[in-house]
């Protein structure tokens, strides 16, 4: 695979992950809207200190506990801290089931239904939304059960169903503006703009955004406001706005501090990286992206991985191959490590949307039949239509275990497809890392593997080896006198013509600046000196072919014969070459005597 498709592959893979990641940022900005408030630049270790000292104070009865839970668990969640965040779930359950009231028990299967969702678990948060929302049926409790709402469209837009994700978003507006939570209202807008913007019209998305910003700054809610400042700049770097891209994305870094969400700041970040390297400002690109690489390494894979593609496309713009095959191969192992995490988001996606639409199809089974109940039908009418209820049900159920099933067969061809896009990519990797990249010939890396394996073979057969040390005479003289563009030129020349008189199965290298290495498996020492011999008059029976004119080349060369030690053999080979510079250059030197 060439770089060029190899760098193509990981765009490709590159754009499959761009949804995920404005999803991860949709759900820390509207999760955010019930978390307990942090004041930019305020202490959270110190509150986390503050709420565990009263958790443990005697005397908190079951309300007050419930809050302080509530508010703990909120906090580590917007910190990452998922297992302690779980743990605080987990009593704040124990807690609810106690106080015995439907809105406590809402509010605690949103905070576990928000860790599991930050977590990319979305059946389970489907699950524990979908529990809260159940609880509240019969009772007024807007608050909450707009914030279950809310929720729930995030779910299904991440589930691939913007369209209902927005028709909840919808609800979430309508009931923030009945209870008049400015808030909530901000985050509505946002959220109806993220589905409006999966929806392709990003325009619309804008606007939505914009009146949510309007409100924030009216209200005076700054960390409503930042959240949407960080959206208009993600969502004007795609529609090419530069001039109002610029403008958000530099407001929003200014505004983002340790309070808000790592994926948020990261995401920013990454987006003004994107406007820079549109800008053809590539230093400030990288800036942003080693940046954003910072905040999300060991938090947020999706991001990191995104951003690694981006460092290593800007690096191979740069002319910089050997940096791009870093940052690709670190990608090359987060995609690895994350093949497993992708096969069981797509079978929990798989799972929630049957359960939810299998859900839903059993509600509307049993309203059709309560309906029919209240008319006053006859039993046998009744009957009849309870069983056409209970066939369609069960057609019903066959078609979406077939969809299912179909699904899954795709998606296991695309992860088969990927694996081995990602073999034949590593391959390529591999290849690059042993090359040097101005001569062609293997560098010292792929040297010692292709070397080692040639002497070991040579000892199971027990037939002689022999080694060759090669040096420029006086090429730092030409580096100096006529420039390194010159000198590369003659490095090339030469390693063009050793390539020309070596055998397949002889490894060459260019061991480092202007010095060479040759491994001879099977020969003698009488025909290592005649090899040695080809290699010299290689060199030095033409000029070779400058910018600057033909120039005259020779080198100096060591011999030895290698025994057990390949190291120790180019040691001796490389003590002769030097010796036959002492002695004037333009010579073949042998370490020992022929055996």
């Amino acid at each position: 695979m060439k770089p060029q498709r190899l760098r193509g592959w990981f765009t490709r893979c590159g754009l499959a992950m761009v949804r995920l990641i404005g999803l991860l940022l949709l759900f820390c900005v509207a999760l955010a809207t019930a978390a307990t408030p942090v004041a930019a630049g305020e202490n959270t270790e110190v509150l986390l200190e503050d709420l565990s000292r009263r958790l443990a104070a005697p005397g908190v009865d079951a309300r007050e506990r419930f809050e302080l839970l509530f508010e703990r668990g909120t906090v580590r969640r917007r910190l990452g801290r998922y297992e302690l965040a779980t743990e605080d779930a987990r009593a704040l359950e124990a807690v609810a089931t106690s106080l015995d009231e439907p809105g406590f028990l809402a509010r605690q299967r949103f905070l576990a239904g928000s860790i599991d969702a930050e977590q990319g678990r979305m059946a389970a948060a489907i699950g524990h939304f979908l529990q809260g929302n159940d609880a509240l049926d019969g009772h007024d409790n807007i608050e909450v059960r707009a914030l279950l709402v809310s929720a729930l469209g995030v779910a299904y837009q991440w589930t691939g169903d913007p369209l209902k994700a927005r028709r909840y978003y919808e609800e979430t507006l309508a009931l923030a503006r009945q209870f008049g939570d400015h808030s909530l209202e901000v985050t509505a807008l946002g959220n109806l703009g993220s589905a409006v913007g999966d929806l392709g019209n990003l325009s619309r998305a804008v606007d939505f955004h914009r009146q949510g910003l309007a409100i924030a700054e009216l209200q005076g809610l700054e960390q409503e406001a930042t959240e949407r400042i960080a959206n208009l700049c993600d969502l004007q770097v795609k529609l090419d706005n530069r001039r109002a891209a610029e403008e958000s994305c530099q407001r929003a870094l200014e505004a983002l501090d340790d309070s808000f969400p790592m994926r948020m700041r990261a995401g920013v970040h990454m987006a003004y990286g994107d406007l820079k390297r549109e800008l053809e400002e590539p230093a400030a690109a990288l800036a942003q992206y080693e940046l954003a690489l910072a905040l999300a390494r060991g938090r947020a894979p999706l991001v990191m991985s995104e951003l690694l593609q981006r460092l290593g496309d800007l690096a191979f713009a740069q002319g910089r191959p050997e940096a791009a095959a870093t940052y690709y191969r670190e990608q090359l192992d987060e995609w690895r490590k994350g093949l497993d995490r992708r096969r069981e988001a797509v079978a929990a996606e798989l799972k929630a949307r049957h359960d939810v639409e299998r859900a839903e199809k059993e509600i509307e089974l049993l309203q059709l039949n309560n309906r029919l109940q209240q008319s006053g039908l006859t039993a046998r009418n009744r009957l009849l239509l309870a069983l056409a209820a209970g066939l369609l049900l069960a057609v019903l159920l066959v078609a979406l275990a077939f969809y299912s099933y179909r699904r899954q067969l795709r998606l296991k061809g695309i992860l088969r497809e990927q694996n081995d896009e990602l073999e034949r990519a590593l391959v390529r990797i591999r290849e690059l890392a042993s090359r040097d990249a101005l001569t062609g010939l293997l560098n010292r890396r792929g040297f010692e593997d292709v070397a080692g394996a040639a002497h070991a073979r040579c000892r199971r057969e027990k037939t002689s080896c022999g080694v060759l040390v090669a040096d420029i005479d006086r090429f730092k003289a030409t580096n100096d006198r006529l420039g390194h563009a010159v000198g590369d030129e003659v490095l090339r020349a030469v390693a063009d013509r050793i390539a020309g008189v070596v055998r397949n199965m002889d490894v060459a290298c260019r061991w480092g600046g202007e010095e060479f290495v040759i491994v001879y498996p099977g020969l003698s020492y009488a025909e290592l000196e005649r090899a040695a011999a080809r290699v010299r008059e290689a060199i030095v029976a033409a000029p070779v072919d400058t910018s600057v004119g033909p120039l005259p080349v020779t080198l100096t060369i060591g011999l030895a014969s290698v025994g057990e030690d390949l190291d120790r053999a180019i040691r001796q080979a490389d003590e002769a070459m030097y010796r036959g510079k002492r002695a004037g250059r333009d010579r073949i030197m042998a370490a020992t005597a022929p055996a």
